[in-house]
């Protein structure tokens, strides 16, 4: 495979030194207590499955296969139904594999009785818990697209949607999702309504779900586009004062500048609002969304809030994004901010080895191994599979595509 990302030597040699290390680690080091996606095993077996696409040698088979039957025992005894922690991130990694194997055809069968739990369960339309992606309605939605796709008469996704659409709360400057008084995700608890800007846990992950349901499902659900469009003017408007740094802050009202990553922050949040642009074939908001990103460029470590390596908040994940906005508008500073990000990350590797990208746990002020997807070794891995030609078919779970 080549890459424009992964010409010099050098740097082959360390992405394929580091890609190593981690599936050690995960062979050998790496807890298997947990299944989910974001934290266990479901994360660590979409990183080996993906680096088989790279080498297969790296990946030892029997160990892989000895994990996934590992994967399906604990999974079975899940209670919680989340994308991040639950059975809904599980299943949407069976829906991957079972659509990338090649050895047989799509099994429409897998998940079949999860997808009508979820249809039952949003057939009236109701709910009161978190919209957001990690534990939340936009997380059953990652999980029903994937499954959608293949299975088009499948009821779950648009009841999903139906309901996500059903909770979106009328502001003066469009529509916008309210976090639960009860969420343990609330900011701020004595406000009637808060409005997350973020994409992990904000309305970021409301405006991307719907930006990916209007191909599949504008044409016989025409109101979702005006849904869209009204979301994507609320949280434009709902930007920091002007000599603040940043262009969002966490949360509507708040004037604070974001760190940049994945999880909030102006890089994220234009890169959602782009592909909302693509979906609407609105070159006016494309336009806004490219300049929110492009000003994120000119942000140095010190001023990134940088920590670590990790995909969620660290510099793989900013790599990915930045790259994945190159290849979209072709820019050259969109180009250097991700080569800048990739060689940080690799410097981490290079001065510590695999200890370099340890999670930083800001509360504690440690760093710890970790081998999970959002904020460990795995997700870092298949960040940097991305750079040396690996497809990102698998960023879908975190509402990138």
């Amino acid at each position: 495979m080549s890459s424009i990302w992964a010409k010099e030597p050098d740097r082959i040699n360390i992405i394929n030194s580091l890609l190593h290390d981690i599936c050690s680690y995960l062979n050998e080091k790496a807890t298997d207590t947990d299944p989910s996606l974001y934290r266990g095993l479901a994360g660590q077996l979409l990183f080996q499955w993906n680096l088989r696409k790279y080498n297969e040698s790296l990946v030892d088979l029997t160990r892989f296969e000895k994990k996934f039957d590992m994967f399906q025992s604990q999974m079975s005894d899940l209670k919680d139904i989340s994308f991040g922690k639950g059975l809904s991130g599980c299943c949407w990694l069976l829906e991957l594999l079972s659509a990338e194997a090649d050895e047989a055809e799509y099994d429409q069968e897998i998940n079949r009785d999860f997808e009508l739990y979820l249809a039952e369960t949003f057939s009236d339309h109701q709910w009161s818990g978190d919209y957001e992606l990690v534990f939340g309605l936009a997380g059953y939605a990652a999980f029903c697209r994937r499954r959608f796709i293949n299975n088009p008469h499948e009821k779950a996704y648009r009841s999903i949607l139906e309901t996500l659409t059903r909770s979106a709360v009328n502001t003066k400057d469009g529509l916008s999702w309210s976090t639960p008084v009860s969420s343990a995700l609330r900011f701020n608890c004595s406000s009637d309504n808060e409005f997350n800007l973020g994409v992990a846990h904000g309305v970021g992950s409301a405006i991307a779900t719907l930006s990916f349901a209007l191909p599949l499902i504008g044409d016989e659900w025409q109101q979702i586009k005006g849904i869209l469009v009204r979301s994507c003017q609320c949280l434009l408007a709902n930007h920091n004062s002007p000599e603040a740094s940043t262009f969002f802050g966490y949360y509507a009202g708040q004037t604070c500048e974001t760190r940049l990553g994945w999880c909030y922050g102006d890089l994220s949040a234009a890169w959602v609002l782009s592909n909302a642009a693509s979906a609407l074939k609105d070159e006016a908001m494309l336009s806004r969304a490219k300049e929110i990103a492009l000003a994120s460029t000119h942000r140095t470590l010190q001023e990134s809030g940088v920590d670590d390596g990790g995909l969620c908040h660290g510099s793989s994940g900013l790599f990915h994004i930045y790259r994945k906005l190159y290849k979209k508008f072709g820019l050259s500073e969109f180009y250097d901010a991700a080569d800048y990000w990739l060689d940080y990350t690799l410097s981490l590797y290079r001065e510590k080895g695999l200890s370099g990208l340890n999670q930083y746990v800001s509360e504690q002020g440690v760093s710890i191994e970790n081998a999970g997807l959002l904020e460990g070794y795995s997700g870092i891995g298949l960040c940097l599979l991305t750079a040396v030609g690996v497809d990102d078919s698998w960023d879908d779970c975190l509402l990138l595509s």
